[in-house]
């Protein structure tokens, strides 16, 4: 959910090999709408992209691996 409590999807997801053979798997999250969102202006990274802010919307990549990771440190601490 986004600050104006918009539903964000899983639209895709991207798998990555790095140079050490590391897979990473991301899933992408895109926000169902944000026309005439007042927060749109704070919530969409990036302002060297060539669209107008108007016609964008929200996208969000996250690894749960990653987040799982972190949780078990934290966790460990």
């Amino acid at each position: 959910v986004c600050k104006n409590n918009r539903r964000l999807y899983a639209n895709d997801i991207k798998k990555r090999k790095s140079k050490t053979g590391y897979v990473s798997t991301k899933t992408i999250y895109t926000c169902e709408n944000c026309n005439n969102c007042k927060f749109k202006a704070s919530c969409i990274k990036g302002h060297n992209c060539k669209t107008p802010l108007e016609q964008r919307t929200k996208s969000l990549e996250t690894s749960k691996q990653f987040n799982q990771n972190i949780q078990d440190d934290i966790y460990l601490i």
